[in-house]
């Protein structure tokens, strides 16, 4: 398939050639992947591959390919901005390395997250037990309350941009892709005299504002109403995303879907606006009125009654569940751990247990395809 750091057919090449000086500063001269190299993911504007540092192969990292469309271009420098604004967080993906020099050929080097997506790991368990879907829901709201403090909303929040940190654990996060992520504008703040403004020192700082926007972003089975009514938003629709989230790790479904199913996007929309959703699925028979008030809260159609981020983190089913399933979760890793040493030499393939090929039978539309982000608009 070629060098995935060298421009694609097309894209032109007016790249110095590795090993001059100049030429040091781009990835290719720092990196290198497998002669076909192994695919992590494929999103509307970009594949993800996994490389390394040349000479040090055990240390591997997730390298992002753009598209040299308009549009990818802008998701990759919205990308790169918005990470670097944002610095290091272990609930938020790091940005390892860039070359945008030239905007036809956009590469990021991020950390590799060996898990895969959320989704994926839904798909396969066909939904979660409650503390473990608490646990990782608390994680993302460790992501939240940092990134809105920062000034960003991410918009596009779902288990897709979710990632798994190992492919041992169930519930350890990080949140990526910030193609469409919003920062706020730098505003001016005065500390001070205020009484007397002209005397004495003032200092001057910057603080991020409260993002706003009323551009029709995201995926379409979590845009907030207010998104879908077009009305100027802030990161109350991160909340919402979340919402929607949690209701889909616990019963492997999605709240709102059109009568005719994940091709109706104008019924999927109504029912948002509506908020026309219930708890009636089996998967919620014995889930605790905690979850459900959560995602309820979450899940309110005014944006100033849902709660922010860090009144979220204090709401009842994230401090009495939480910290069970990621407790609950470790010892079942270290157990996991310890079996597979003591039985690896006597291990038979043949002896493992077949699961019932429907006992993970996915409920609702979310397990069965990845959701295209159509964004078509409706008048209700």
């Amino acid at each position: 398939m070629g060098n995935v750091f060298e421009p694609q057919c097309g894209q032109g090449c007016s790249r110095p050639p590795v090993g001059s000086d100049e030429g040091e500063a781009f990835l290719a001269a720092k990196y290198d992947t497998d002669v076909f190299p192994q695919q992590l993911g494929q999103g509307n504007f970009s594949k993800a591959y996994i490389c390394w540092r040349r000479g040090n192969r055990s240390h591997k990292y997730a390298l992002k390919v753009f598209v040299s469309a308009n549009e990818g271009v802008e998701h990759a420098m919205n990308e790169i901005r918005v990470l670097q604004h944002l610095g290091s967080h272990p609930r938020i993906i790091s940005l390892i390395d860039v070359d945008s020099e030239d905007p036809r050929n956009m590469r990021l080097v991020l950390e590799l997250c060996a898990g895969g997506q959320l989704f994926d790991r839904l798909e396969a368990k066909g939904r979660y037990e409650e503390p473990e879907a608490a646990g990782i829901v608390m994680q993302i709201l460790e992501a939240l309350v940092y990134m809105h403090g920062k000034g960003v909303m991410h918009r596009d929040l779902k288990p897709e941009n979710i990632l798994m940190i190992s492919a041992t654990s169930e519930v350890d996060i990080k949140v990526c892709d910030f193609g469409i992520a919003k920062l706020a504008d730098q505003v001016h703040i005065f500390s001070g005299s205020h009484l007397k403004p002209l005397q004495g020192s003032v200092t001057i700082s910057t603080a991020p504002a409260l993002p706003r926007s009323n551009s029709f972003k995201g995926s379409d089975f979590y845009l907030a109403p207010e998104m879908i009514r077009q009305e100027e938003y802030g990161s109350e629709v991160d909340l919402w995303a979340l919402g929607v989230t949690s209701y889909c790790l616990l019963s492997a479904s999605m709240p709102f879907v059109g009568e005719g199913g994940c091709d109706d996007l104008r019924g999927t929309y109504r029912k948002i606006v509506q908020r026309d959703f219930s708890f009636e699925k089996e998967a919620f028979d014995e889930t605790s009125s905690e979850a459900k008030e959560f995602i309820s809260r979450l899940l309110s159609l005014e944006p100033r009654q849902r709660p922010k981020a860090t009144q979220a983190m204090l709401l009842s089913w994230i401090t009495g569940f939480a910290l069970k399933g990621l407790t609950s979760a470790q010892i079942t890793e270290e157990d996991d751990d310890g079996d597979d040493e003591d039985d690896s030499d006597d291990h038979d393939p043949e002896d493992e247990e077949v699961d019932d090929e429907d006992a993970n039978e996915p409920q609702g539309c979310i397990m069965h395809e990845r959701l295209e982000n159509k964004h078509d608009t409706c008048d209700f």
